[in-house]
């Protein structure tokens, strides 16, 4: 994978740290957007950036962290990877990073447009409401006789409301057929996971197989262009984990496992 280094502009997004227990590194983490790279272009993704801090005690490196503000400019150098995340791309930090001012009027445009709210409403979804740092669309959705978390990651960073339009219709569609199917994916999810837990995870007496169906239960569907991945809650039969099941567009179920 071929990498270039720049100096680039840009608003911090958000910002953390985060550790390698293995190697004992610590990181500053942070995501710049809108950003500029040195060959003028305005990128509205986000560049995700890291920042290795080998040897640096953790409260050091948390304390670095916490001065990298959200919603202020920065310039930094940095090692640019063809990697995207999400849509972002991904960076190393190479040099000190310096709080600016800036007069650039399309980059200060750029921070207006993704601190505003957004939020659309789509039959049979209601309104969904934009989460800027995952870059998707939240709400609730009836699945069965439950309520469920939505969310919809979405492919580009621009507010275009007949793009997110098209989306969410595509989505609401989807969401309708699986209503449709939903015995039947419950019933996928139980046959494969009834035996992992009655062989593997049940204490003492398990639970009937009629009580484990009882006890599973929608918690948040999660819908992109290629798949709907459902998570089940099922109370303490695996801890605390819940049931992971993935449906391609048909909403054939290709795969279920545990997740968490």
């Amino acid at each position: 994978m071929s990498t270039t280094t720049d100096l680039v502009v840009g608003a911090v997004f958000s910002a953390g740290m985060r550790g390698q227990f293995a190697s004992g590194t610590f990181y500053v983490r942070y995501t710049l957007r809108p950003w500029r790279a040195g060959d003028g272009e305005l990128h509205m993704n986000g560049l995700r950036v890291q920042h290795p801090l080998p040897g640096a005690a953790r409260e050091e490196v948390g304390r670095r962290a916490s001065a990298v503000r959200s919603g202020t400019l920065v310039r930094v150098r940095v090692t640019l990877s063809e990697e995207l995340v999400l849509g972002d791309q991904v960076a190393t930090q190479e040099g000190a990073l310096e709080h600016v001012e800036t007069s650039d009027a399309e980059l200060e445009a750029g921070m207006r447009v993704l601190a505003a709210p957004y939020e659309v409403d789509v039959p049979a979804l209601g309104t969904l409401d934009l989460d800027r740092i995952a870059n998707g669309f939240r709400g609730e959705v009836r699945v069965g006789r439950r309520r469920a978390e939505l969310f919809v990651p979405r492919g580009h960073h621009l507010d275009d409301i007949d793009r997110d339009r098209a989306l969410l219709d595509d989505v609401s569609r989807r969401v309708v057929q699986l209503n449709a199917r939903w015995s039947d994916v419950l019933g996928t999810a139980v046959a494969k996971m009834y035996p992992v837990y009655e062989s593997t995870w049940a204490s003492g007496s398990p639970v009937s197989r009629e009580r484990f169906t009882q006890r599973v239960r929608v918690e948040s569907l999660d819908v992109d262009e290629e798949r709907i991945t459902v998570y089940l809650d099922c109370a303490d039969l695996f801890d605390d984990q819940a049931i992971e099941v993935r449906l391609d567009r048909s909403l054939a179920v290709t795969e279920v496992s545990l997740s968490g």
